[in-house]
């Protein structure tokens, strides 16, 4: 807190402790619940648009990109798993 403080002091311009969201009450509640139902939303990869899918389709995809060892390779000291 000492650090957020000194900043503070520092940039007086800067906020302290909170931001303003850049979703509304609805548009939160909605993210929630595509959640609840299984699906995840994420920015597509051209262009300015929103992809929904379902978590499982997520999850194969980014399992399949990874995959590719020509371009990713493995950490062998890191484990990663899943929750289900």
């Amino acid at each position: 807190m000492e650090f957020l403080k000194t900043l503070h002091n520092t940039f007086p311009s800067l906020p302290l402790g909170r931001h303003t969201p850049n979703v509304t009450r609805a548009e939160w509640a909605g993210l929630r619940a595509l959640q609840d139902r299984g699906l995840v939303s994420k920015a597509a990869d051209k262009g300015s648009c929103i992809v929904v899918e379902k978590r499982e389709e997520d999850v194969i995809a980014g399992t399949t990109h990874l995959a590719h060892t020509t371009i990713y390779s493995p950490i062998p000291s890191l484990t990663i798993q899943l929750a289900r």
